[in-house]
Order: structure tokens, then C-alpha cells, then sequence
């Protein structure tokens, strides 16, 4: 859940999907509308009596008097930010996952590798945003925590080499098995465009239809 300022109103956004089940955080964060649900609704309360016992006017007082709260403060990112956030009671990791001005919550669950091994069940991280739910697998958000999890484990492991007696903050938290493949940066992703652009390339690569003077050409064979 969290909560943010537009058009000089507070919205509370949560990712549960609403009363239906089928809401969209991504648009009612974009319309500046609260969730229907109660985590949302008891969001707005605690701010709500936050803002009474600071002496404040209302809630949209203590989000512009504390930015860090409000999400609209922060512009949008191009990447994903992940945070680490609990463990499930089975000792699962679960993760905080920003991108572009929306929270998702993505959760290290069990799957079947598809594949004959000896060892069939893996543990992948897995989106629980609503609009991700036909690709919680692959999406960014899971993609961007199997990058984030490749990164502590091979961090992890250069520090046991060099430093004796170090103690993992992360022994007893179940990380991702499977490291899927990570996902383009936006510098990577713009060079990799440029690639193909229609400037470097020769028209009849292109997929476009042809010009006058390429029809007129071809016609005088039919």
C-alpha cells in the first residue's frame, strides 16, 4: 500500500486489486482515486489521525509536510527499484518492487521445473501485481528480483572468500533457485533500438510497403 498527492488530493493505492478483485492500481494511480478496499481505507485512517495528533489540518498536510510518504514525489523511474522487504512464515523472501510510480508486491514461491532433474521443485519470484497476473513469472517486477538475488549471491559469496567469520544477513531467508535472464537497462534497451533503426538500414529490409518508384519498377514485370 501507499499513499500520494494528485491535483492537491491524497490517494491510497493498494495492490489487492479492490472489492472486485479486477482493479488496476496502475490507473487509479494515474487518475489520483483510492483503492475500494479496506487496506487502503485503513491507510487513509492512520494518516488521517497521524495528521490530527501532529496538529496538522488534514492528511495531505503530512504528506507535504513529510515527501518521503507521498509517492508522487518522486518522479517516475525507468527501471525497477528493489527493496527487501520480509519473509513469508515459511521463510520465502518477499520483496518491495517500484516501477514507474507503482508498487508491486513480488513473492519467492514454489514452482516445477519443466525440465527431467533430480531436483523438480524450484523456488522463482513471482509478481502479485493485478495487471501481472498472466505473466507473474517473466514479468519486470520478478524479472528485476532474480537480478536483484543473482547480484546478493555473488556479493555474498566475494565477501565469505575475503572476510573469515562473516555472517550472511540472508541465511535464513529462501532466495530464487532458478536466476533468470535480466532484464534490458534503458541505456541498453535504447542502443539496441538505435540497432535497428530505419535511418541505418537499406529500405528493402524494412518492413514498410514500397514506394512509387519501386511499384513502378515491378509492374513492368506483371
Amino acid at each position: 500500500m501507499w499513499a500520494q498527492i494528485e491535483d492537491g488530493r491524497a490517494s491510497y493505492l493498494c495492490l489487492c486489486g479492490g472489492i472486485g478483485g479486477g482493479e488496476s492500481a496502475e490507473l487509479r494511480s494515474w487518475l489520483g482515486t483510492s483503492s475500494s478496499c479496506c487496506h487502503a481505507r485503513g491507510l487513509q485512517a492512520s494518516c488521517e489521525e497521524l495528521a490530527n495528533a501532529a496538529g496538522l489540518a488534514d492528511d495531505v498536510a503530512r504528506l507535504t509536510a513529510h515527501a518521503v510518504l507521498d509517492n508522487a514525489s518522486v518522479a517516475p523511474q525507468a527501471e525497477c527499484d528493489v527493496s527487501f522487504a520480509t519473509t513469508t512464515a515459511k521463510k520465502k523472501a518477499i520483496f518491495a518492487v517500484r516501477f514507474q510510480s507503482t508498487w508491486a508486491v513480488v513473492v519467492v514461491r514454489n514452482t516445477l521445473n519443466k525440465q527431467r532433474t533430480k531436483k523438480r521443485v524450484q523456488r522463482r519470484p513471482a509478481c502479485a501485481l493485478t495487471s501481472c497476473e498472466k505473466n507473474h513469472w517473466t514479468c519486470q517486477h520478478a524479472l528485476s528480483v532474480s537480478e536483484w538475488c543473482a547480484d546478493l549471491q555473488e556479493a555474498t559469496a566475494a565477501v565469505h572468500a575475503t572476510t573469515p567469520g562473516f555472517v550472511d544477513p540472508f541465511k535464513h531467508v529462501l532466495l530464487p533457485t532458478v536466476v533468470q535472464a535480466a532484464p534490458l537497462t534503458a541505456t541498453a534497451q535504447a542502443a539496441e533500438w538505435a540497432a535497428f533503426s530505419d535511418e541505418a538500414r537499406g529500405r528493402c529490409s524494412r518492413n514498410l510497403l514500397p514506394c512509387d518508384g519501386e511499384a513502378a519498377d515491378c509492374s513492368l514485370f506483371d
